[in-house]
């Protein structure tokens, strides 16, 4: 609830907001910002979500979570202090933070590498083309599961998948494909389906190029594989056909 209550002050116009928030919370946030050094890692993902979230002094925000991720071992709490630091350095870009973003897109862990992609574009104006690759191996990675525990995302493979791919809103169809090449995990082919049913929600034009691999799916040796194929809009495939 807190975390709700600090994200709404901050998107708020001043007039909207009671006066005594922001001091209180100002007053309150050293004691917050403690908190990411908690025995239990649960509570550490928690408030660097809250931190992410909330409003304060950018630079003690920044600095605090910079901090906190030199120190963190836990992989899950990473996860969520990349995304945090994502977001409170891209109201107020900074070229050092953006360095230190940068360097993990060159981590051994696939999802600190997609963590920091995603920390990256709240400032940019979206993925380099380089990152797709990145991105497709990292939602295809068997970590990817990680993100259930994360405080600001919560979900599996589908969850992972589609929140990834607003990163690639319009109509060109290669994160789709990418997810939808074979994979021996029945959760990611229903994840691609569903990648591919929200693009082709949005689009007409890569109805084509999306075909062959949902026509192979028509096959597939899981039921609900089949069953999530059988849920696409029938009329745009048979356009394509």
């Amino acid at each position: 609830m807190l975390a709700h209550l600090a994200s709404a002050s901050a998107k708020a116009a001043p007039e909207h907001v009671d006066p005594g928030w922001r001091p209180a919370w100002n007053a309150v946030l050293p004691e917050v910002l403690a908190l990411l050094a908690d025995p239990d890692p649960v509570i550490r993902r928690q408030v660097a979500y809250l931190v992410g979230v909330a409003g304060g002094v950018t630079e003690q925000r920044l600095a605090a979570l910079l901090g906190a991720l030199d120190g963190e071992q836990d992989e899950v709490t990473r996860l969520d202090l990349v995304l945090s630091i994502g977001r409170v350095s891209g109201a107020a870009p900074n070229a050092d933070v953006a360095d230190r973003l940068e360097a993990l897109l060159d981590a051994v862990q696939p999802q600190l590498r997609l963590a920091a992609v995603h920390a990256l574009t709240v400032s940019d104006a979206g993925p380099r083309a380089p990152w797709l690759e990145l991105v497709l191996a990292a939602v295809r990675d068997p970590s990817v599961e990680l993100w259930r525990g994360s405080a600001w995302i919560g979900t599996g493979v589908r969850g992972v998948h589609l929140w990834t791919g607003m990163l690639f809103p319009g109509a060109a169809p290669d994160y789709a494909l990418g997810l939808l090449a074979d994979h021996p995990d029945p959760e990611q082919r229903v994840g691609a389906l569903a990648q591919a049913a929200r693009v082709l929600s949005d689009w007409h034009s890569p109805t084509t190029a999306l075909l062959p691999a949902l026509v192979e799916r028509l096959a597939d040796p899981d039921t609900e594989v089949r069953y999530h194929r059988g849920s696409l809009p029938a009329s745009r495939l048979a356009q394509a056909r």
